[in-house]
């Protein structure tokens, strides 16, 4: 969609801004309307339904947990206009307050009652960039999503833990294992309607609980990064399947800079 023909929301407030440098995490209500919703969401559940899970690894847990599809904007053009579109953007700029690229955008579906949660943990650990290297992850409600549909649910001021190995979000305590100074930390649940938006740091504690209602709970998350990132070494389906070395600028057809 041209950046011409969509009218920009009004930035983010100061207090929004702040509370996602001091809290780690922020809310935008309404960033998309019913019917990019409409729109958005049925291209998720079809490509969903298509493709194949992509994981970490092959536990069970994990599949259990949720469906993932890693990228989804390189080959669907409506997946590609929610994941480019110019207010998210826009967002993500201003929360980073400098130059960013895109790292990759997923599709993550919980299937009805799907009894399992996806546990407390941080992402940036998984990802094969420096750990001074400024993330935003943005996750999009498409659907209603209260906390009884696997809302999202964050750890205040966790991100200030920088040195955390990366955790197995399957398991109840393994962030607080190899962290225990979060184990007894404030929790913040942000129950979300269709069209809201969440973004958190790459270093926020984050978890999403298990889907108890009769639907798919369907949200899309995109993540970007500072523009200046580069590949460090170690396997990620990124880097993998560009073929990256370590000390190379990131791709600029699988990352590139906004």
């Amino acid at each position: 969609m041209p950046t011409a023909l969509v009218k920009l929301a009004p930035p983010l407030d100061q207090r929004s801004v702040e509370r996602f440098r001091h809290d780690g995490f922020t809310v935008i209500r309404g960033l998309f309307n019913a019917e990019e919703v409409t729109r958005y969401r049925a291209a998720s559940l079809a490509i969903s339904t298509i493709q194949p899970k992509q994981h970490a690894g092959a536990d069970a847990a994990y599949t259990q947990a949720f469906t993932q599809v890693v990228n989804p904007w390189r080959n669907d053009p409506v997946i590609r206009e929610m994941t480019f579109h110019p207010r998210l953007v826009a967002a993500a700029k201003q929360l980073a307050g400098k130059a960013i690229r895109l790292w990759h955008d997923q599709i993550l579906t919980k299937e009805p009652r799907n009894g399992r949660a996806s546990e407390f943990h941080q992402d940036q650990p998984y990802w094969p960039l420096g750990r001074d290297i400024g993330s935003y992850a943005a996750w999009i409600a498409l659907g209603d999503t209260p906390e009884e549909h696997g809302c999202m649910r964050f750890i205040p001021g966790s991100q200030r833990h920088r040195g955390v190995p990366a955790q197995d979000l399957t398991s109840k305590g393994s962030l607080f294992a190899l962290c225990p100074a979060l184990a007894l930390g404030e929790r913040v649940s942000i129950p979300l309607l269709a069209g809201d938006v969440t973004f958190h740091d790459g270093f926020t504690a984050h978890e999403a609980g298990a889907n108890q209602l009769d639907r798919p709970r369907v949200a899309h998350s995109v993540i970007f990064i500072d523009a200046e990132a580069r590949y460090l070494g170690g396997s990620h389906p990124i880097t993998d399947a560009a073929g990256c070395r370590p000390g190379d600028d990131l791709p600029a057809d699988l990352c590139p800079r906004l």
